[in-house]
């Protein structure tokens, strides 16, 4: 589904290693949460042994400083406790779609809301009301959600290649077409992306299943 060429890139990523750094330091005073932005830091102040529960989220370092790598949720922790690590981001040119892949059409509606246009194939559209992206399509295979379609302005493929890059690790392009997914390897992701030209005014943006 998500071509040949964009799996290969991914094939053979390896897993970040975000174990680092031992020290007999006394028990530290880890704060139970903290939020950072796509790019950001935050030291916990702590050289203890940190792991992440996602490193595509963030990254934690040998002194405790965590690195906010792609939007999301993860944890960080360390022996003597863990810290819930919020990563936002900076860029958000559109709300970002439901990808929940196999979700029922109901469960897309009680979450989107009932201001929707059903297709003659039992598809879901949805205006936005945002001038950048302003509609929306869920499509749906064998009773699940199946895709996500967003048409975008031409005028802001780069702005859009930079909100997709906070949120899904960039693979490449190839003929014209910009592959994203969400995860560091082809075994992490979930979701595929692929962003593309559907004419002389609008670019598109596909979510799909990987």
């Amino acid at each position: 589904m998500f071509f040949a060429s964009a799996a290969i890139l991914l094939i053979g990523c390896e897993k970040e290693n975000t174990t680092i750094g031992r020290s007999n330091e006394p028990s530290p005073n880890i704060p139970s949460q903290i939020t950072v932005k796509v790019g950001q830091t935050h030291n916990l102040g702590s050289t203890q042994s940190w792991t992440t529960s996602s490193a595509f989220v963030a990254t934690v370092s040998g002194n405790g400083m965590v690195m906010g790598k792609h939007v999301g949720k993860c944890i960080a922790s360390c022996p003597f406790g863990s810290c819930n690590v919020t990563v936002l981001a900076t860029i958000n040119l559109f709300r970002d779609p439901i990808t929940q892949w196999g979700m029922s059409k109901s469960e897309v509606i009680a979450h989107e809301g009932n201001d929707y246009t059903e297709t003659s194939s039992g598809n879901l559209a949805y205006t936005t009301g945002n001038s950048i992206a302003p509609n929306i399509g869920y499509l749906f295979q064998n009773g699940g959600l199946n895709s996500v379609l967003i048409p975008v302005l031409s005028n802001y493929k780069n702005e859009v290649i930079d909100h997709l890059s906070q949120r899904y690790r960039y693979i490449g392009v190839e003929n014209n077409i910009y592959y994203f997914a969400d995860g560091n390897s082809s075994s992490d992701a979930t979701t595929a992306v692929q962003f593309s030209r559907y004419n002389s005014s609008y670019w598109q943006i596909l979510y799909m299943r990987y």
